[in-house]
C-alpha cells in the first residue's frame, strides 16, 4: 500500500510517499511545494493544490 502524507503549510507544503514492502516501510518520494508570500492567499492555495494533484497523478497513492 502506497501512502501519501502531507505536512500542511502556506509557504511550504511538505509531502512524502511511503510504501510497506516485505514488512518494512520504504520512502518512495518526498519533497515540498513552495508558494510565494507575495501572492494572494487564493493563488497560494491554488499552487499547493496543483502541486499535490501532480504528485497524486504521478504516484497514484492508495491513501492520503
Amino acid at each position: 500500500m502506497l501512502v501519501l502524507g502531507i505536512d500542511p503549510g502556506c509557504g511550504s507544503t511538505g509531502f512524502g510517499l511511503v510504501e510497506k514492502v516485505r514488512g518494512r516501510y520504504v520512502l518512495r518520494a518526498s519533497g515540498a511545494i513552495q508558494s510565494k508570500a507575495s501572492e494572494p492567499m487564493e493563488q497560494r492555495l491554488a499552487s499547493i493544490y496543483e502541486g499535490l494533484v501532480a504528485q497524486i497523478e504521478v504516484y497514484r497513492p492508495d491513501v492520503v
